[in-house]
C-alpha cells in the first residue's frame, strides 16, 4: 500500500472533487478551502505535515477537534465555537470517505466522535412596537432608504434569510417609490 501525504490528498481530492464542481457555489468552495487550510495548520502545528493518511487516527481526529476549539496565543491561533468546529470537521470527512472508498484506509478517524454544542445564544429581536415603527417610517424624503426599509420588510414578511435575499439571482421588487432593485 502506497502511503499518501496527508495533505497532498487533501489539496488534491479539494482542487478535484470541489473546485471542479459545477453543482458547488463559490461560498462552499471557499468554505471547504479553508477547512483544508484549518487542516494544514493543525498538522504544521503537530509538526506532521508529511503524516499519512493512514496514520490519521481517531486520536489525532480528537486532537484536531481539540485544536480548532482552542486558542492558542504562540501561533496567535483564535478559539472556534463547537458549530464552527464542526463545519470544519464536517468539510474534512469527505476526504476520508473517499480514502476508504479508493482501499486507502480502513476505518474513518472521525465516526463517532461528537462535537458537543451548547445552546446557541439568544440573539435580539424587534418587539411588535419597534416593528409597526419601521412599517410606519415616514421616509418619503430618502428614497433610497424607503427601498431599504421595504426591502427589510419583505425578508420580514416571506421569512427569508438575509444569506438567501443576498444570493444571486434575478427575481426584482418593484417598491412604492418605482425604484426597482434586484434581490
Amino acid at each position: 500500500r502506497v502511503l499518501f501525504r496527508s495533505l497532498k490528498y487533501a489539496n488534491d481530492f479539494v482542487q478535484n472533487h470541489i473546485e471542479g464542481d459545477l453543482g458547488l457555489k463559490n461560498g462552499t468552495k471557499r468554505n471547504y478551502r479553508k477547512s483544508l487550510n484549518h487542516l494544514s495548520k493543525f498538522l504544521q502545528y503537530k509538526q506532521q505535515e508529511e503524516l499519512p493518511y493512514q496514520r490519521f487516527n481517531k486520536a489525532m481526529a480528537l486532537e484536531f477537534i481539540d485544536y480548532l476549539k482552542l486558542e492558542i496565543p504562540v501561533i496567535d491561533k483564535k478559539a472556534m465555537t463547537p458549530v464552527s468546529a464542526k463545519t470544519i470537521v464536517k468539510n474534512i470527512k469527505p476526504i476520508f470517505r473517499r480514502l476508504i472508498l479508493q482501499g486507502y484506509i480502513d476505518k474513518h478517524p472521525f465516526t463517532g466522535l461528537i462535537i458537543k454544542q451548547g445552546k446557541a445564544p439568544e440573539k435580539p429581536r424587534i418587539n411588535e412596537y419597534q416593528f409597526k415603527s419601521i412599517v410606519n417610517l415616514n421616509l418619503n424624503h430618502d428614497p433610497k432608504l424607503k427601498l431599504y426599509r421595504d426591502i427589510f420588510l419583505f425578508i420580514c414578511y416571506t421569512g427569508l434569510s438575509h444569506a438567501d435575499r443576498s444570493e444571486e439571482h434575478t427575481s426584482e421588487l418593484q417598491s412604492p417609490c418605482n425604484l426597482v432593485c434586484r434581490l
